[in-house]
């Protein structure tokens, strides 16, 4: 296709529906194995191009056209100019940027913990499960799994297992399997609902845990590995709280290149569409082994990659993405400052950004009084 008709489909684009463009910053292509960045961020926003590219340039004048990676912007006065684009940006009309962050290893660790096992959280949680279409019944899961964990033992031994399992991920070492299962053990008396959960792990060979990482059959069950990936199941995430947004009305996706979502296009594509037309994708025997349940369909006009060269808007969505990525990795180490705090809290809405870190604030009341009562640390 010639620039010309890019440019025209473009304009054509922007103009019929609403338009959201991606980009992530983490290396997702490395996933669970790229130890030095252990948070991937993944940014959306629907600003129009032109503003996009105004802006931008007004900031950036010496790059003009060219890409802005937010990767090789000089330390110096970096953050503030990221800022000053992206709040000039929010201040210029209606739109707005979402952003979904993730811990890695806790990601992968309850990917693993909740696969296959939605039958426990259906019985704990009838009315919240993904029968009746909750997009927040996972989300809820995850949590409450995660402080369940911490009222047993307490975060340190969470923390160990988080690593344990990171390990025999990485490994595949028998050894490993049996310190992780020697560590699920110790809190398979306390558990209660979770149960299932748990029993189901351990009695399950270190060959077939084996089998389900390398994205084997297992079980009469066809597994693929994405399930140990974070890009989907967050890209997904996004997209349901842009599908609120746009009150179900069709929007297109704009993402910046990515093989890691490329080689997954048939279930982008099974997500695309009306609801009436679409069978049900989600069900007992899940296609693809994401942590996220998927919905009967997201109302996505087009999905389309686009290399961000000369794209203000996918540039924009990696200043974004690079931006609060640094700040969780900050965040993570302890060294996140008052003034990253208020970054983020001016430029994304409250309910835009979603982030899987253990944090106190989502935790119940119940479970806040008895974590502050142990005097726990949370990141």
């Amino acid at each position: 296709m010639t620039k010309l008709k890019k440019e025209i489909q473009r304009m054509g684009r922007s103009q019929s529906v609403n338009v959201i463009y991606f980009d992530e910053s983490g290396n997702t292509e490395q996933g669970f194995k790229d130890k030095i960045q252990p948070c991937i961020t993944f940014a959306s926003h629907n600003f129009s191009e032109k503003n996009c590219k105004k802006i931008l340039e007004s900031y950036f004048p010496q790059t003009q056209a060219k890409e802005v990676k937010y990767s090789k912007l000089g330390k110096k006065g970096r953050i503030d100019k990221c800022y000053n684009v992206l709040l000039e940006l929010k201040n210029n009309g209606d739109s707005c940027f979402k952003v979904y962050s993730v811990y890695k290893p806790l990601f992968l660790f309850h990917s693993f913990l909740t696969l296959f096992h939605d039958s426990a959280y259906e019985k704990k949680f009838p009315d919240k499960s993904h029968i009746t279409g909750d997009p927040d019944w996972a989300f809820s899961r995850m949590h409450d799994l995660w402080f369940h964990f911490i009222r047993i033992k307490g975060l340190d031994y969470i923390l160990k297992l988080i690593e344990l399992y990171s390990s025999f991920i990485e490994k595949r070492s028998e050894r490993g399997y049996e310190s992780l299962i020697k560590h699920i053990e110790i809190l398979k008396n306390k558990c209660g609902h979770a149960a299932l959960i748990y029993n189901w792990i351990l009695n399950t060979t270190f060959e077939n845990c084996v089998k389900l990482i390398n994205g084997e059959s297992f079980q009469d069950e066809t597994v693929k590995p994405s399930w140990l990936d974070t890009t989907l199941p967050c890209v997904y995430q996004l997209l349901n709280h842009w599908t609120y947004f746009f009150d179900g009305n069709n929007f297109d996706v704009v993402h910046d290149v990515s093989w890691v979502l490329k080689k997954r296009e048939w279930i982008i594509n099974k997500l695309q569409g009306i609801a009436r037309d679409k069978p049900r994708i989600s069900n007992s025997k899940v296609q693809d082994m994401c942590f996220y349940v998927f919905p009967d369909y997201l109302p996505i006009h087009s999905f389309e990659f686009e290399n961000s060269e000369n794209y203000a808007a996918l540039q924009i969505a990696d200043l974004v993405a690079g931006l609060i990525n640094e700040f969780m990795v900050d965040l993570c180490s302890g060294k996140a400052t008052e003034k990253y705090f208020s970054i983020v809290r001016d430029l994304i809405a409250e309910d835009s950004f979603i982030y899987m870190f253990p944090t106190i604030d989502y935790a119940r009341e119940e479970d806040k009084q008895i974590i502050c009562s142990k005097n726990m640390q949370f990141m």
